[in-house]
């Protein structure tokens, strides 16, 4: 597909004429966090109850980073509750369940702690 952020734009140009769609498949389209303002005008203008942003098995990859998957999610839940909306496992590895039924709910990017004890030592001088 490969539509990209400038193909995100035209689409929501188009969404006037989308009162019907409830389900957008939008997989291997290149898009990115320069596409959440249009996707999030889109979700605004749409009756969308599913959204998938997912990647399947093409050479073509949705890439958001974990902040740009953050807001789109945020912002979706105040616009569509109980909308579905799958993001690339790359962004939040979760598939996000339908919004009204919970608060946003993503696995946090891993981290690592490190505790480094210094070694003791102990001199006993006897006069």
């Amino acid at each position: 597909n490969d539509i990209g952020a400038e193909g995100m734009k035209e689409l929501c140009a188009a969404s006037s004429h989308l009162s019907s769609l409830t389900t957008l498949d939008l997989q291997n389209n290149e898009l990115r966090d320069d596409s959440v303002e249009s996707l999030v005008l889109f979700i605004k203008q749409c009756p969308l109850e599913n959204l998938d942003l997912s990647n399947g098995d093409g050479t073509i990859e949705n890439k958001f980073s974990y902040d740009g998957a953050q807001l789109l999610m945020q912002r979706a839940d105040s616009i569509r509750p109980g909308m579905k909306l799958i993001m690339p496992r790359s962004a939040t590895t979760t598939v996000i369940p339908p919004i009204s039924s919970r608060s946003i709910t993503t696995v946090n990017p891993p981290t690592s702690t490190t505790t480094v004890n210094p070694p003791t030592s102990t001199t006993t001088v006897n006069p």
